[in-house]
């Protein structure tokens, strides 16, 4: 008796859970999770009481002195500003006298670039008949005058260094690129 009674029950459970597994009434299975450990907690509280009351040394980070070189340095740039002090008391004796001067600063009869004198190099109509490059384009940026009425109408007209080619700068004059978009080269 005591056989049948158990497999009663177990036809019982099963068809349970087969109603459970029919109408989706089945409990997924359940996730066990482990608390945190208490030491850990334990410990962070003493750790943050403590530091909150002055007990604990925070931790120390470690600092490392600057570089022997890097006074060499600084004396180096201490020299450097002396010579460049020195530089700029002879400049101002310079600046004065280009003060007086007031043509220092040219444009350039090609491009119309205005450049400081000594980057640019004067150009004569006896260059201009000497230059091979000049044949070929006559007409510059200031409108449709040839650049023999440009030096014939310009007292000492200059050109800027983007129209000297680098191949002989000294002997420039069978070396020019008059072409206004000529690229820049400097002396």
């Amino acid at each position: 008796s005591s056989t049948s009674v158990i497999e009663r029950s177990d036809e019982g459970e099963i068809a349970a859970e087969r109603h459970r597994l029919e109408n989706g009434l089945k409990e997924p299975p359940t996730t066990q999770f482990f608390p945190p450990y208490p030491e850990d907690d334990d410990d962070e509280a003493k750790d943050e009481n403590k530091l909150m009351h002055g007990l604990k040394d925070p931790p120390k980070t470690q600092y490392f002195p600057p570089y022997p070189e890097d006074d060499d340095d600084e004396e180096e740039e201490e020299a450097e500003n002396q010579r460049q002090s020195s530089s700029a008391v002879i400049g101002r004796s310079d600046k004065r006298e280009v003060a007086e001067e007031p043509v220092q600063l040219r444009k350039c009869i090609v491009c119309n670039v205005i450049c400081c004198l000594n980057e640019m190099l004067p150009f004569t109509a006896d260059e201009y008949k000497r230059t091979r490059w000049v044949k070929s384009v006559r007409w510059t940026t200031q409108g449709r005058k040839s650049l023999m009425e440009l030096l014939s109408t310009t007292e000492s007209p200059y050109l800027c260094a983007s129209h000297f080619l680098p191949t002989d700068i000294n002997h420039h004059s069978s070396h020019i690129d008059l072409r206004p978009d000529a690229m820049p080269i400097f002396l």
